[in-house]
């Protein structure tokens, strides 16, 4: 299966359709390639190599099991493979041959690949992902084996949001192009506040780092008319206000030529506040930014849409795929385009059509 990645590409469909997969693909690549072993092999040699390398099933990013929980039960050769192509022109292509009943973590292999792999957003520092599930409201963050060279800075679950917001929200501007109107300055935690105002009305956060004991506190308050409320703890608002903060953080903090995976971002939001997440997600894609993101919600996919239409990005930049299983149980993808007004090329069964179906009902 083949798929383009646009700035802005979207992944939609039923479930165990095969969105999740494409995702950990690049997951399991990026924490395999990055290991020390394969990194030195990535590093030197001439502008093409042909080298061995080892596939890590489990990882700091992802873990799936051995290796014949990874490979297609439908597949016709005991082989995982990977091919990529970069925007720059560089190519990189795997081969993991898999043995039949042995229960690998570590798949031996080889891959091949012109240009300097390292130098693109997978495989650099310009990555992030967050997963589905995210770290719930807490009273204290612990701070505890954070790294900020890691594979992930904010962690998988954005675990380490609080302290990256403790440590950097006075320091980082967010650009014009991701600005809430409302923020009283472009530091990161009053735009993220701003943003948080869209989830949550008159909502203010800070947040508090101790470096000595490498904790943090979020601390929550609501502005009204006349008064303010003291500072509330996330664990005492409600469940989606803490679980959203990593990821207006990420796509605040996020930079041109950035690579952002990003799974659900509609999980415990109203739909105002997904579609106000969507137009988030789009304005960093305008900063410069690339994000594959997976959703199940018509609110994500429509405000996209909407972002085309407003001229946020531009119809080109925004790829949609809609995943299905056929009845001999592969993956299918339809590739979708948009127009200048937001309209779709293709509405293929399950895509934005279960409203008119309940509303079918109801007459």
């Amino acid at each position: 299966m083949g798929l383009t990645f646009y700035p802005l590409t979207t992944f939609m469909g039923m479930n165990g359709a095969g969105k999740s997969s494409v995702i950990q693909s690049l997951l399991i690549l990026r924490q395999s390639l990055l290991a020390q072993s394969s990194r030195n092999s990535l590093i030197h040699g001439d502008d093409r190599y042909n080298r061995e390398v080892s596939l890590m099933t489990n990882g700091p990013l992802t873990g799936l099991g051995t290796a014949q929980d990874v490979l297609c039960q439908n597949a016709e050769e005991n082989y995982i493979r990977m091919r990529l192509s970069f925007t720059d022109g560089t190519k990189f292509s795997a081969n993991f041959p898999i043995e039949e009943g042995r229960p690998d973590t570590y798949i031996s292999g080889n891959y091949e690949t012109t240009g300097t792999i390292l130098e693109e957003a997978l495989l650099s520092e310009r990555f992030a992902y967050l997963a589905a599930e995210h770290l719930g409201p807490k009273n204290i963050y612990s701070a505890y084996q954070w790294n900020m060279s890691a594979l992930n800075l904010l962690g998988n679950e954005g675990e380490y949001t609080v302290p990256f917001l403790g440590v950097n929200g006075e320091k980082i501007n967010v650009p014009e192009a991701m600005h809430h109107p409302v923020a009283k300055t472009r530091s990161l935690i009053d735009e993220t506040s701003a943003w948080m105002r869209e989830v949550s009305s008159n909502i203010r956060m800070t947040a508090v780092y101790n470096a000595i004991e490498q904790t943090a506190n979020l601390n929550i308050a609501y502005d009204g008319k006349d008064m303010t409320t003291e500072n509330i703890s996330p664990v005492n608002v409600g469940f989606g206000i803490p679980y959203v903060l990593p990821l207006i953080v990420l796509l605040l903090n996020s930079k041109p030529g950035d690579l952002i995976l990003i799974e659900n971002p509609e999980s415990h939001l109203h739909p105002r506040g997904q579609a106000k997440i969507a137009e988030l997600i789009a304005r960093a894609v305008a900063n410069g930014a690339q994000i594959i993101c997976e959703t199940h919600s018509d609110h994500v996919i429509n405000e996209f849409r909407v972002a085309v239409k407003n001229g946020i990005i531009n119809k080109d930049d925004l790829g949609l795929d809609y995943f299905d299983r056929d009845v001999e149980l592969d993956s299918t993808v339809t590739e979708i385009s948009v127009d200048a007004h937001g309209s779709l090329s293709e509405y293929p069964n399950g895509l934005l059509d279960e409203w008119g179906n309940l509303m079918a009902e109801l007459i």
